[in-house]
């Protein structure tokens, strides 16, 4: 029977409020009470957020680099106006 691979979230009994990570049962029945179990909404509150200041971090990084481009290269081409051909 193959092993049962789902995870929980965990914190460490010293701290109990702070999450640790995820761990199956079987690692969390191992560390004698090293590890318990920590609130699942809270832990997938804490995934999602961690997830938003990744993109945050990924924006505020390319928005810096844009501005980096246009200050080095002076005017950006939307900037520039054409006039419409003239007919002879």
């Amino acid at each position: 029977m193959a092993k049962d691979m789902t995870t929980y979230p965990v914190a460490k009994a010293k701290s109990p409020e702070v999450y640790f990570g995820d761990a199956d049962a079987g690692q969390i029945a191992r560390s004698k009470g090293k590890i318990i179990l920590f609130d699942a909404d809270k832990a997938s509150k804490l995934k999602v957020q961690a997830a938003v200041n990744a993109e945050k971090g990924k924006v505020a990084a390319e928005d810096a680099h844009n501005d980096a481009v246009k200050k080095a290269s002076g005017a950006d081409a939307s900037a520039v106006k054409k006039e419409p051909t003239k007919n002879k």
